[in-house]
C-alpha cells in the first residue's frame, strides 16, 4: 500500500539534468514559513516522495493546503503521474518502488501566525498531513 516517505518544506527546488540522469537540489529547507510581517504573501516550495506503488500504471495525486483555521487556501486539483517504465529499477520489489517530485507555491496568502498543514491525496487516499507553523519575522 502506498506511502509517504518524503515530506520536506523548503525555500526552492533546482532539477538539473545529468549525465547519469534528473538530480533534484534542495534549497533552503524549513522547519516554520517565515514571511517578513504576517498578513502577507509567502512562496515556498515542497518535496514528495511516495514508495510502494507499481509505476508501471499511471496514478492520481492532490494536495490541499489548509489554513489555521482548517479553509482549504490551496487546492493543486487532480494530477495525473503518467507511466514511467524509464525510472524503474529492474528487479525492485514494489514495495521499493515510486517517485519523489516536488511541487512550488507562490504567493500563498499567509493571513494569520498559526499551523498550516498540507495533505497528500495518492490515488483519491489520504497519505497523511504535514503541518508547519508559520510566524511573522517582524510580528510581535
Amino acid at each position: 500500500m502506498a506511502k509517504v516517505s518524503t515530506f520536506l518544506y523548503c525555500e526552492g527546488v533546482q532539477n538539473d539534468v545529468t549525465p547519469t540522469g534528473p538530480k533534484m537540489h534542495i534549497i533552503g529547507p524549513m522547519q516554520i514559513l517565515t514571511p517578513m510581517f504576517i498578513p502577507s504573501m509567502f512562496s515556498f516550495s515542497v518535496v514528495i516522495g511516495i514508495i510502494d506503488t507499481n509505476m508501471k500504471m499511471p496514478h492520481k495525486f492532490r494536495l490541499l493546503l489548509k489554513g489555521p483555521d482548517e479553509q482549504i487556501i490551496i487546492d493543486t486539483g487532480e494530477s495525473i503521474i503518467p507511466i514511467n517504465n524509464a525510472k524503474v529499477i529492474p528487479n525492485l520489489p514494489e514495495d521499493m518502488q515510486g517517485f519523489m517530485g516536488s511541487i512550488d507555491f507562490r504567493n500563498v496568502a499567509i493571513r494569520q501566525e498559526g499551523t498550516y498543514e498540507i495533505e497528500v491525496f495518492f490515488d483519491d487516499e489520504s497519505m497523511g498531513k504535514f503541518p508547519i507553523k508559520a510566524k511573522g519575522v517582524e510580528n510581535k
